[in-house]
């Protein structure tokens, strides 16, 4: 007699194994905080978890052996496409999430995000679909956006204010400022002492107002995406000297020492006004911030395929704390408790606006300081067209 004998230990071993997997499977099934469905391949509900229950308010029984498209609270179109998902996932293996709004048979408004998986359970390849209620989430979303629109239609209010009351105000701080000027220019040896002084202050305070104004109407232009360049060939030497003698004034009152380092002519598409902002607001800074007696020094040079343009002064000088604020919105750095005779008046508006205009124009523009009392430069260049 021949006997055959088989060892099956390793079998059972293996059978007590997947026994302890399935019944941990099972109970991360029903303990999970997610709604869990699992489907087979035709849509039929094979198995739900008792979260999915207790959003449905229904036995189990109801709802086992149903099509899925037999769930009531999901909307048909919506239905059709996650069944076209499901043949998606059954080919690729995954899906997208998706998110929808659904209403339970308590009525109950819920946002569900729904993530698919395929599983194998005994021997059976099955859809897992993992619903988890992101009501919360989907409401603080909501209520962001309600307050970002909010907030969008203060600040256009904001800007069309500033936007209109800039607008107004230039033209009438134009002609005050020039009919200064000019009053000034023409009558100052006939003016006593009095008044005299009186037409300084008018004419200070005139061009920090106009300086105030325009930057101000720019700004918020470039932050309304409004701010566009007209280019023309210009002589940018030409606009340079133009600029310093717009202030003299202020220069000669200063007791200021200006020199102008360039060739005879240096032509360059740009716009014009723009870079006269540009060279106004950083020779303001200049003159605002060097004492009596000091000296500024202005450089124009052609590189390879760009101007350089250079201004710098023997003022109070940038530390690097004070680096940080440069060319920021309302960068203004204070500096009233300095024991020197420097203007510390302005919005910090100038060098932010500047820099806007540089890179506009393609260009670049930083500052150099060796700190407190060592003076300033600021460099930008424009690529010559």
């Amino acid at each position: 007699m021949l006997l055959i004998s088989k060892d099956i230990s390793k079998n059972k071993i293996d059978k007590q194994i997947l026994r302890k997997l399935e019944g941990v499977y099972r109970k991360l099934f029903e303990s999970s905080p997610n709604m869990i469905i699992l489907i087979d391949s035709n849509a039929e509900i094979i198995d739900i978890n008792t979260q999915t229950l207790e959003f449905l308010n229904l036995e189990k029984d109801i709802i086992i052996g149903k099509d899925i498209s037999e769930l009531s609270f999901i909307p048909a179109e919506i239905l059709q496409n996650l069944k076209k998902k499901f043949r998606k996932l059954l080919n690729n293996g995954y899906i997208n999430s998706i998110e929808l709004k659904l209403e339970s048979l308590r009525n109950e408004t819920k946002w569900m995000n729904i993530q698919g998986s395929i599983v194998q359970v005994k021997n059976k390849t099955l859809i897992q679909l993992i619903i988890q209620d992101i009501t919360t989430r989907k409401k603080a979303e909501f209520l962001i956006r309600k307050e970002v629109k909010k907030l969008k239609d203060l600040d256009q209010k904001k800007t069309d204010f500033v936007n209109r009351a800039s607008h107004e105000l230039k033209t009438p701080i134009s002609s005050i400022y020039g009919a200064c000027q000019l009053l000034y220019k023409l009558y100052k040896d006939e003016l006593n002492e009095e008044a005299s002084e009186l037409l300084k202050i008018a004419l200070r305070s005139g061009a920090r107002l106009k300086n105030l104004i325009y930057n101000l109407f720019d700004v918020s232009k470039i932050d309304s995406y409004n701010f566009k360049l007209t280019k023309h060939r210009i002589d940018l030497t030409k606009i340079f000297r133009d600029c310093i003698e717009d202030l003299s004034y202020l220069i000669n009152n200063n007791r200021l020492k200006v020199s102008l380092d360039c060739p005879k002519e240096i032509f360059i598409v740009v716009d014009q006004f723009k870079i006269e902002e540009v060279i106004s607001n950083i020779l303001m800074n200049s003159i605002k911030n060097t004492p009596s007696g000091g000296k500024i020094f202005c450089n124009l040079k052609r590189k390879d395929n760009y101007i350089e343009v250079s201004i710098k002064d023997t003022g109070i000088g940038i530390t690097k704390e004070e680096m940080k604020k440069l060319f920021t919105k309302f960068g203004k750095i204070e500096r009233r408790s300095l024991n020197v005779e420097i203007d510390n008046e302005g919005s910090g508006l100038g060098l932010y606006l500047s820099k806007k205009i540089i890179t506009l124009h393609e260009g670049q523009i930083w500052a150099e300081s060796e700190g407190r009392n060592k003076g300033t430069k600021i460099i930008f260049t424009l690529p010559l067209n």
